[in-house]
């Protein structure tokens, strides 16, 4: 397996009035690291270039098959904008990916990460901009400092410790099924951060508790470009014999660009609200200032909280594991709460498994009251009540389960080929996690999907 390795990045961001610069702190952080490399590099001879350098490598080659031909069945709806059923029957987009990583050893207490990856999504960019699929991109970049045998410091592009297998859902070989389960994983588009964690881990006879703080910014390189965020958060990891727990709390303040809403949607209303001679007005223009802080991203930070709770029991001869997540944001994201158990069993070089997942999102039901404006507001009322009300349908519109039988078969030492079969039944009048909706499509559908992959790891 690649073991977990820390990251950095593109996005600085300060507290309540944030500012980004994207490439300007990529560029540092690179060339503080770069140099770093090259002067390790140049004093390697002393002490064995294999020594303070190792390369590894890890990849899936796959290929996805949707029986639904109205939309396409993707890893992740948020940053792959193509997949299996509409774009193509046999699709390698869904799972394909090729990564390399070098691992440095700079010193008995200092040591630095470089990961760069490949795949059909729009999670390429080293800037924080959504660039064309498959083109590099630096997943992870940082130096850690062992400050004692009990606690380190990370600084640069990290991974985002979120879920439960965070540190490793990109590398196939890793886990027992074609991909971690979308209901969860889908949910969860940004996978690394910029900035520094704290880490603290203690060995309590046996049982291994892990402690994590962190802070920074990220891009949210997907379809709606010009995407920031500011996230701080902690996770715990407590690891005793078989058992493995996870638990994380992060705190997101996203911000973009891209206008959702027309020029002055709230604002206007607001203004003729509050101009009315009665509290009728007062009220509707404070209830648009209220909509406006919870769904114009442009105007305002929005703010979502995410907790998750995971766990893995894997005495050897089976195994079974399972998680919940759920985010909080009362506006344009909407609440969700998602969660899948997995279980198998390994039989020589095979392993049998089965796997359920589910994922409900809600919109809010927030408007404005038409009661007591004059008709011309209260037709525009009408229209920002519309507008907010499709953004809270869209948000419930997303929820869907599955069920998935698959097997996974060792071949040799590093190199696993997997089958999986996965039945997705979307809610009633919900599109599901699907993208690339045609007309045509009938909401509340399913889908059979089935998909072999071969992962593979070099190290």
């Amino acid at each position: 397996m690649i073991g977990p390795a820390p990251g950095w990045g593109d996005v600085n961001v300060t507290n309540r009035r944030k500012t980004v610069s994207h490439f300007n702190l990529t560029g540092a952080i690179l060339l503080v690291l770069g140099t770093t490399l090259c002067c390790a590099a140049a004093g390697a001879e002393d002490s064995g270039f294999d020594d303070m350098f190792q390369f590894r490598a890890f990849g899936t080659l796959g290929l996805t098959h949707s029986d639904l031909r109205s939309a396409d069945y993707v890893a992740n709806n948020l940053s792959q904008p193509q997949g299996a059923g509409y774009s193509k029957d046999w699709s390698p987009d869904v799972d394909s990916k090729l990564a390399a990583q070098l691992d440095a050893k700079l010193t008995s207490r200092l040591s630095a990460v470089i990961q760069l990856i490949s795949g059909s999504n729009y999670n390429s960019s080293w800037s924080g901009s959504a660039n064309p699929r498959y083109r590099p991109s630096l997943e992870w970049a940082n130096l850690k400092f062992q400050v004692t045998n009990e606690m380190s410091v990370r600084g640069g592009r990290l991974v985002l410790p979120m879920l439960l297998m965070s540190e490793y859902r990109k590398v196939g070989y890793a886990y027992h099924f074609v991909r971690p389960p979308i209901e969860t994983y889908s949910e969860t588009a940004v996978t690394n951060f910029d900035g520094g964690d704290l880490t603290f881990s203690r060995d309590f006879n046996g049982t291994i508790n892990t402690f994590s703080a962190f802070d920074g910014g990220t891009a949210v390189r997907a379809a709606v470009r010009g995407t920031e965020g500011h996230l701080f958060g902690f996770c715990d990891t407590l690891e005793t014999g078989p058992l493995t727990l996870h638990a994380s709390y992060t705190n997101i303040e996203i911000h973009s660009a891209d206008a959702l809403f027309p020029p002055g949607f709230f604002t206007n209303f607001e203004e003729a609200a509050a101009g009315l001679p009665s509290a009728v007005g007062t009220d509707a223009a404070g209830e648009a200032q209220f909509l406006s802080d919870r769904y114009d991203l442009t105007a305002h930070w929005l703010r979502f909280h995410n907790y998750e709770l995971g766990a893995i029991y894997d005495p050897g001869a089976w195994f079974a594991m399972a998680e919940v997540f759920a985010h909080r944001n009362d506006g344009l994201l909407g609440n969700l709460m998602s969660g899948w158990a997995s279980g198998g069993y390994r039989y020589q070089k095979i392993t049998p498994y089965a796997t359920y997942a589910r994922v409900r999102k809600v919109g809010a039901s927030d408007a404005i009251s038409l009661a007591g404006l004059p008709q011309a507001l209260a037709g525009y009322a009408a229209s920002i009540n519309d507008f907010v009300g499709g953004i809270n349908s869209g948000n419930t519109n997303s929820s869907q389960q599955s069920f998935s039988l698959g097997e996974r078969w060792d071949v040799m030492k590093h190199l696993a080929v997997k089958g999986q079969y996965d039945r997705v039944d979307l809610d009633g009048g919900s599109h599901g996690l699907l993208v690339n909706i045609q007309p045509g499509f009938r909401p509340g559908a399913n889908a059979n999907v089935f998909s072999a992959t071969l992962d593979f790891v070099f190290q």
